[in-house]
């Protein structure tokens, strides 16, 4: 991630590294190629495939709630093609797709089918919109009864 309002900063041994939009930060703490974990899905690891494993985070610093899909962390390989994670699942404990309040943070392991001779390029986090929320307790609502009418 490159351009105006966006920093990359490499950081020491277990703080990993991330990058960063103004409110909204995506860390890697640790990278495996492959996986030094057990595989559990798919149950049956198929052999024309690597696999590949992330801890990392997204950590929200705004004040509207950011969406955390999985579809929407990627490996991009040097062809450009890209693989999402979500499909495949590891022993470690795994970052939760969900809505993260503000000041709120996910953080977990996420991993990928890689072609064996596929190249890593980048490990992409791509935000989703922001979600706006508004309280049912905070609405304006009316409570005056309708007329129907021919009742």
């Amino acid at each position: 991630m490159t351009g105006a309002g966006v920093r990359a900063a490499s950081q020491p041994d277990t703080d990993g590294v991330s990058v960063s939009l103004p409110d909204v930060e995506f860390v890697v703490y640790q990278f495996q190629d492959p996986y030094q974990g057990l595989i559990t899905q798919p149950a049956e690891p198929d052999s024309q495939q690597r696999y590949v494993g992330a801890e990392v985070a997204v950590i929200n610093h705004s004040y509207f709630p950011v969406l955390v899909n999985l579809n929407n962390i990627r490996i991009r390989d040097s062809d450009g093609n890209e693989y999402s994670a979500g499909s495949v699942l590891g022993e470690d404990i795994r970052l939760n797709a969900r809505t993260l309040a503000e000041l709120d943070l996910a953080r977990g392991w996420v991993w990928f089918a890689l072609p064996l001779d596929a190249q890593i390029d980048q490990i992409v986090f791509i935000p989703s919109g922001f979600e706006m929320r508004i309280s049912s307790d905070q609405l304006p609502i009316d409570a005056t009864p309708v007329a129907t009418p021919g009742i």
